[in-house]
C-alpha cells in the first residue's frame, strides 16, 4: 500500500476520520513516531465533540490522561474518560487511503474549546511498526519517494 501525504513546510496533511467519516484535517510533523497538531473540524466533528466537551469539562488531568492512553487500556476510574478512549478514530491521505497508526487521540483544550490531534505512528493496528508516509513534493519532483 502507498500512503500519499502531502507536506507543507515539514508536517503532512490528513483527514482525521471517525468511522471511516472524515471529521477534521490536522497537519502532522514529518517523520515522528508520536506527531500532534490542531485539528481544523469538519461538520462531522459535531458527532463527537459533545463528548470530548465532557472530557474538558474533567480538567486539564483528564485531557492529558485521555490523549495519552494506550489504545488497549482499560479505564475503570471515569465513565467519560472510559467513553472518550472508546472513540477509534483514525487518518487518510489525501487520496482518502487509511493511513496505519497505532492510536489517534483527539481531545479539546483550551480556553477556547480548540481541538487537538495525537497520533502514534509506532505501531499500526496489525502490531507491525508502521512507518511515517513518504513525502509528496508538490513540484512534482518524485526523487525523494525511493522505492
Amino acid at each position: 500500500m502507498m500512503v500519499v501525504a502531502i507536506g507543507h513546510g515539514g508536517n503532512l496533511h490528513y483527514s482525521v476520520t471517525y468511522e471511516g467519516v472524515p471529521i477534521g484535517t490536522v497537519d502532522l510533523p514529518d517523520r515522528r513516531t508520536w506527531s500532534g497538531g490542531a485539528l481544523v473540524p469538519l461538520p462531522a466533528f459535531e458527532r463527537v465533540r459533545p463528548l470530548l466537551v465532557a472530557v474538558a469539562d474533567l480538567g486539564p488531568a483528564a485531557v492529558e490522561r485521555l490523549l495519552f492512553l494506550a489504545a488497549d487500556k482499560a479505564v475503570d476510574d471515569s465513565l467519560v474518560i472510559a467513553a472518550g478512549a472508546a472513540l477509534r478514530f483514525g487518518l487518510a491521505d489525501p487520496t482518502g487511503q487509511e493511513v496505519p497508526v497505532g492510536v489517534v487521540r483527539v481531545v479539546i483544550t483550551g480556553a477556547d474549546l480548540q481541538p487537538r490531534v495525537l497520533a502514534d505512528f509506532r505501531l499500526d493496528a496489525c502490531g507491525v511498526p508502521a512507518r511515517p508516509p513518504r513525502r509528496v513534493r508538490r513540484d512534482g519532483d518524485a526523487s525523494d519517494l525511493g522505492a
